[in-house]
């Protein structure tokens, strides 16, 4: 079984192999993988400005990183860059299936497709406080300010069978995924 997870410290060099990507900086994010093979390897990734840090599995040992707001598409049996991810910086990053990602940069929203493109969905032009709050099989439901919007909290429902974003004023009707914003953001 392969995996890749996020190491808290930097390794000590040691027999087994290590993989930069970007520039080698005091704070990369560390990432130890685990191949098919089982055997292990170790990957640094450059970081951003952003604070999110997440690791992503996909299908076919493919691993979606995002370090500090930079986007990586790595194949993890070949330790090698399938793709880099050209946004400025990456706020939010959610898994829509076992091929795609819903991603969130400073401007807009996007689907990461299977071929690694990034499909524009919805721009905002500026976008920050992304913060997911339910999630499940069909949908992403989360909350987010806007400067379009004034700095005023929108939300949005990304359906994720359909591909679909909407944006919604406000979270106060009876649906119960919009109750449980409404709790986590004490409207």
């Amino acid at each position: 079984m392969s995996y890749a997870e996020e190491l808290n410290v930097v390794p000590i060099s040691d027999s087994t192999p290590e993989y930069h990507f970007g520039r080698i900086m005091p704070v990369n994010m560390w990432v130890e993988f685990q191949k098919s093979d089982h055997s292990i390897w170790r990957g640094s990734f450059e970081c951003g400005e952003s604070e999110v840090r997440s690791i992503l599995e996909q299908d076919e040992g493919k691993v979606v990183i995002i370090a500090g707001g930079i986007g990586y598409v790595i194949d993890n049996d070949s330790n090698s860059l399938k793709s880099k991810i050209n946004l400025d910086n990456v706020i939010f990053i959610s898994k829509i299936n076992n091929q795609e990602c819903l991603l969130v940069d400073w401007s807009a929203f996007y689907i990461l497709n299977m071929n690694y493109e990034l499909i524009e969905i919805k721009n905002l032009n500026s976008i920050y406080g992304v913060s997911a709050v339910f999630e499940d099989d069909q949908k992403i439901v989360g909350a987010f300010e806007s400067s379009i919007y004034q700095g005023e909290t929108r939300y949005f429902e990304f359906d994720k069978i359909k591909k679909y974003i909407e944006i919604k004023k406000t979270a106060k009707n009876d649906n119960s995924i919009w109750k449980k914003i409404k709790s986590k953001f004490n409207f």
